[in-house]
């Protein structure tokens, strides 16, 4: 009876503040992991900016988040960051995706991806192992003069706002293939439609 009272309790909280809770327990080398994501109900409504995170938790308290989904539109366009995580022995690795539309045709808000992979230490400590990240703005699509300048300054920046070395060329390749297969089932649901919605306006 009280375990039911409770329950109720809870999904009443949830219901309140539009949110529902999921809990994931990984135990990675030798340590107890809890991973906390929170989920909007109205996640899908495409008029609302949206942002929800994975928090990565030991002994309650947090190490780290990691953006899972993050939606914002307005007039002309909109933007996705989409994200997830794998285990794998002593490593975790987060992963995410930038996609964006815009009926201008200039896409402000990015498109790109990254991995970021951290071990797992015997004394339970959490240090990054490395990191890699493609990301473009709207001077990728600019041909001048100043151009070049300007894209060595962008790979310096994007290295130093997100802690990961910027790539290129193959590795580049092989970042976005692994991305894009851990992500497909989340890319199509949130950008499978924008090329009726938004013909040759899109970077996805």
């Amino acid at each position: 009876m009280h375990k039911t009272i409770l329950s109720s309790l809870l999904c009443i909280c949830f219901l309140i503040n539009h949110c529902f809770s999921q809990s994931v327990v990984h135990t990675i080398n030798g340590h107890t992991f809890e991973f906390i994501t929170n989920l909007p109900d109205n996640i899908d409504d495409r008029m609302h900016d949206h942002n929800y995170v994975v928090s990565l938790k030991r002994n309650g308290k947090e190490l780290l988040e990691h953006a899972m989904y993050q939606h914002f539109s307005d007039c002309s366009g909109l933007s996705v960051e989409l994200g997830t995580y794998k285990v794998d022995g002593n490593f975790i690795s987060f992963y995410s995706y930038w996609a964006s539309a815009n009926r201008q045709n200039h896409h402000y808000y990015g498109f790109g991806f990254r991995k970021q992979v951290y071990e797992v230490k015997a004394n339970g400590k959490v240090e990054m192992a490395n990191a890699n990240i493609y990301l473009e703005d709207i001077v990728f699509n600019a041909f001048d003069e100043h151009a070049s300048e300007y894209l060595l300054n962008h790979f310096a920046d994007v290295e130093e706002e997100y802690n990961a070395d910027f790539v290129l060329g193959r590795r580049k390749a092989r970042l976005e293939k692994e991305v894009r297969k851990v992500l497909a089932k989340e890319i199509k649901k949130y950008t499978g439609g924008w090329d009726k919605e938004y013909p040759g306006q899109h970077s996805k």
